[in-house]
C-alpha cells in the first residue's frame, strides 16, 4: 500500500486530533475545526478522505499549527502533486 500526499496529510491531522482528544476529553472535531478556522464539514471531508486537501488549505493549516517553513514547503509540494490528474 502506497501513501499518497493527501493520505499523509489526513493521517497527520487525524493523529493530531486524537492527541488533542487524549489530552482533553472534551476536545472535538468542532473544536479542532474552530482552532484551524475551517468549517466542521470541510474538516470532516478532509479527515475522511472524501475531499483532498488543497495547497491553500494546507498552507493555512500549517501556519495555524506552527509547522516549520521547510516542512510546509515539502508538504505543499506533495499536496500540489496529489491534485494533478493521474
Amino acid at each position: 500500500m502506497t501513501t499518497t500526499p493527501s493520505s499523509a496529510w489526513r493521517r497527520f491531522l487525524n493523529d493530531d486530533l486524537a492527541a488533542r482528544k487524549a489530552r482533553n476529553s472534551e476536545f472535538s472535531l468542532r473544536s479542532y475545526a474552530k482552532l484551524l478556522a475551517l468549517s466542521p464539514g470541510h474538516l470532516s471531508t478532509i479527515l475522511s478522505g472524501s475531499r483532498p486537501i488543497t495547497p491553500k488549505t494546507a498552507l493555512h493549516i500549517a501556519k495555524v499549527l506552527g509547522i516549520t517553513p521547510s516542512e510546509t514547503v515539502g508538504w505543499l509540494h506533495d499536496t500540489s502533486d496529489s491534485t494533478k490528474p493521474h
